[in-house]
């Protein structure tokens, strides 16, 4: 089992990311974070693996966080990957996205 963090500020972006991270294997769970803040506290008390992030969020970047995360990497319990990355759904990919999610 894979203990994926997504941290973005907008839903449908988090929303498109699981969607995409459950066509590729069942064999994960999903934590969200809607700011870098709140990613932090998920990474001081779950065993994250990936770590999804956009850049560009209120109170603190996706390059912020990992920095964070590299500095006070002796509080987390596991080591994992920190990919930054943004997805941006235009309305078509969005519709497919919700239809294929409810």
């Amino acid at each position: 089992m894979i203990n994926v963090l997504i941290v973005d500020d907008e839903k449908i972006e988090r929303e498109g990311l699981k969607y995409l991270i459950s066509t590729e294997t069942k064999e994960h769970k999903i934590f969200e974070a809607s700011n870098g803040r709140e990613a932090l506290q998920i990474l001081r008390e779950e065993d994250i693996q990936l770590l999804l992030t956009d850049i560009k969020m209120p109170h603190m970047t996706g390059l912020e966080l990992s920095k964070r995360q590299r500095k006070n990497s002796r509080i987390f319990r596991s080591s994992y990957s920190v990919v930054s990355a943004t997805l941006h759904l235009r309305r078509k990919q969005y519709a497919m996205v919700s239809r294929n999610i409810s």
